[in-house]
């Protein structure tokens, strides 16, 4: 299994909209004008309301159509692992619901893959939630039926019922476990004052077989020079040997080396490593000899050169060498299952540099925030002038919230006079915000934007007074801090 890192935004029309869970992943995609938000799952949503129901009928007639989720929505959510063997349960979950009391809904399921044997009461934070009765409505649905009338409604988090299920499929299928309404009328859950309490449903997927090892690009967020990926491995048993590609931008970053790993105090011998092609390598892991290695760790250690520039990203992307070959295997020549997990390097910016502005231009004074991506040691601040000007700075100070302060002048049109230069070099963190003041003359080149993505962090403009008086927040510097 791959982790996916897409993301999509949705509708802002949404008539239904349910939620499903697909090996602790989430997707959720729209019943009308719909695109997908999140990673790898399918859903659509319920929001229902009544205007009158039966307390202790089998069912719950509904005279509303679908609403959209408010606060008061209620979240009902299936919960189940997501990798089983043999047999499992899983909860009907339900999260800060108020004077409940009764419900119903279906579940659905792949019958040839998992099966409901049972289904038992619920509890919500000390009161049980009664299951009245469940019937299979077809050999994929069941119905269950919730009566807690005869008490003063329930109120709180925990579940509604307690599922339980024999697996009947094969390693590597999956099933849905799909919760809904009973009908398009038909309420979930119901009030003490026999009102609907409207619900948000999220489903869930089981996959048959043993929960994967997590195999994952370990390295550092930002890289300079050359540096080091680790390939880490969680709570492996009995690893004999395996077999991975890793690819990456070459424009970026390249490998240099490839070293052994090491788990549980157990060396990984690489056994040989070779470029597949300029932005791939293959890594060939052997164990043989040995009862098999068992624990946490890393399995190879992978040395890089940062052949990039200031802000240029690459993915490390661990995949099979193909779809037919294994990436660890035990000492059963067994296949043990995998989830591959990337990361993604960037080269570390030596400088914050907004670049090249535009006209028009004025001079005046600027204030404004800073905020970078990684350290960055300053000695000086270059002023970026409109072509065939003076333009320069006359004046900066940077200050922030801790007391800490500097600032420096211009020392005029004398030697390199397009940089003021500090008196004591400093460095400015990665993360923090700092407050800066910048006095300008002639004409310099200026970003028309409240705020800006520069190399190194992103700049803002709070304020901005021209020599004419005149105020905006939208006329940011063009400058290097370096």
């Amino acid at each position: 299994m791959k982790i996916s890192k897409s993301l999509y935004r949705a509708s802002n029309i949404i008539k239904k909209r349910k939620i499903i869970k697909r090996g602790g992943e989430i997707k959720i995609s729209m019943s009308k004008s719909g695109r997908k938000i999140g990673r790898s799952v399918l859903a659509r949503c319920v929001v229902v309301c009544i205007a009158a129901a039966f307390i202790g009928s089998s069912a719950i007639p509904v005279q509303a159509l679908a609403a959209l989720q408010t606060e008061d929505t209620v979240t009902v959510t299936v919960n189940a692992p997501a990798y089983v063997e043999e047999t499992f349960t899983a909860s009907i979950d339900v999260d800060n619901i108020t004077d409940f009391n009764s419900g119903q809904f279906d579940l659905s399921f792949d019958s040839t893959i998992v099966n409901v044997t049972a289904v038992a009461d619920g509890h919500v934070d000390g009161e049980t939630i009664p299951v009245d009765r469940w019937e299979f409505m077809d050999k994929d649905r069941i119905r269950v039926i919730l009566d807690v009338s005869g008490i003063s409604g329930v109120s709180g988090s925990g579940y509604l019922a307690k599922i339980s299920f024999e697996v009947v499929g094969k390693s590597g299928d999956r099933s849905v476990l799909d919760i809904q309404p009973t009908s398009s009328k038909d309420a979930v859950l119901v009030d003490t004052e026999a009102e609907e309490i409207p619900v948000e449903l999220i489903d869930d997927e089981a996959i048959v077989g043993p929960r994967p090892v997590k195999v994952e690009v370990n390295a550092p967020e930002y890289v300079e020079e050359t540096f080091n990926a680790t390939i880490d491995v969680d709570s492996v048993t009995n690893l004999n040997s395996g077999q991975f590609d890793l690819s990456f931008d070459s424009s970026v970053v390249n490998v240099t080396d490839v070293a052994d790993g090491s788990v549980d105090g157990e060396s990984i011998p690489v056994d040989r490593w070779e470029f597949i092609d300029k932005d791939t390598i293959i890594v060939i892991l052997e164990v043989s000899g040995i009862s098999g290695v068992s624990g946490s760790g890393y399995l190879a250690k992978i040395s890089f050169e940062v052949v990039g520039k200031s802000g240029d990203r690459s993915v490390l992307d661990i995949q099979p060498t193909s779809s037919k070959d294994a990436v660890l295997v035990d000492t059963e020549a067994e296949e043990i299952p995998v989830e591959l997990i990337d990361t993604e390097v960037t080269v570390k910016a030596s400088v914050f540099d907004t670049g090249e502005g535009t006209y028009p231009s004025i001079f005046g004074r600027h204030e404004g925030t800073i905020v970078l991506s990684n350290d960055i040691a300053v000695q000086k601040m270059y002023t970026y002038p409109c072509v065939g000007t003076g333009g320069h700075s006359e004046y900066i100070k940077i200050w922030n919230a801790t007391g800490w302060n500097t600032e420096a002048a211009w020392s005029g049109y004398t030697g390199d006079w397009h940089n003021i230069i500090f008196s004591e070099p400093f460095t400015l963190k990665a993360g923090k915000t700092y407050n800066y003041i910048i006095k300008t003359g002639s004409y310099p080149q200026i970003i028309h934007e409240h705020e800006f993505s520069a190399t190194g962090g992103t700049i803002t403009c709070n304020k901005f007074v021209d020599a004419n008086g005149r105020e905006c927040n939208d006329w940011i510097p063009a400058i290097k801090l370096w």
